[in-house]
């Protein structure tokens, strides 16, 4: 666990390659501690140089690459984190516009004759999802005619992210419901 703690540590710090060996082991005579001592081999640092987006982006370029900017920039040393981060808020402004199942792939070119890396991101949006039925569980109280008068989405219509967000606010906001949880489930 503590190699593994300390690997990610050093992903997290611009190092991508990596090794870490178990050295020594040496226990106190009076086997109250254990001194660990592991040899690390971290090569080079690497720092961000392009960002590439490919494939099906829905978004013009210039659009994506503004706010790719937001989370990383140029000269920014290698962090899996944050590309983790970034492919993950990535989907979920592919999520906003209805593509629920986005697929976000990433790619990482080492050039090994400088410190420098390409980051690339192929975006496959999928299908957009659509709404086939809209219908209320655990409610006894409130019709589902009313229910439906505070969605956003109607039936038969493509599902946006945001949509569901006002919704849930909606019926929150006029106490027509206690708790909601929205799921999307395929038909």
């Amino acid at each position: 666990v503590i190699v593994e703690q300390l690997k990610f540590l050093y992903l997290n710090s611009g190092y991508v390659n990596i090794e870490i060996f178990f050295n020594k082991i040496l226990i106190n005579y009076d086997k109250k501690y254990v001194d660990i001592v592991l040899k690390v081999l971290k090569g080079k640092k690497y720092y961000l140089k392009n960002v590439y987006l490919s494939g099906e982006t829905s978004f013009s370029k210039y659009e994506l690459l503004y706010f790719v900017s937001k989370f990383i920039k140029i000269g920014d040393e290698f962090s899996i984190n944050n590309i983790y981060k970034l492919s993950n808020m990535l989907k979920e402004k592919y999520k906003k516009i209805g593509y629920f199942d986005s697929v976000i792939e990433y790619y990482c070119n080492f050039n090994k004759n400088s410190k420098f890396f390409d980051l690339i991101y192929y975006i496959i949006p999928g299908e957009k999802a659509l709404a086939r039925y809209i219908y209320f569980v655990g409610n006894s109280k409130t019709k589902n005619f009313i229910l439906k008068h505070y969605v956003y989405n109607s039936e038969n219509d493509y599902i946006f992210n945001n949509d569901m967000i006002f919704t849930k606010n909606s019926l929150l906001k006029n106490n027509l419901l206690e708790d909601i949880n929205i799921n999307v489930k395929r038909v």
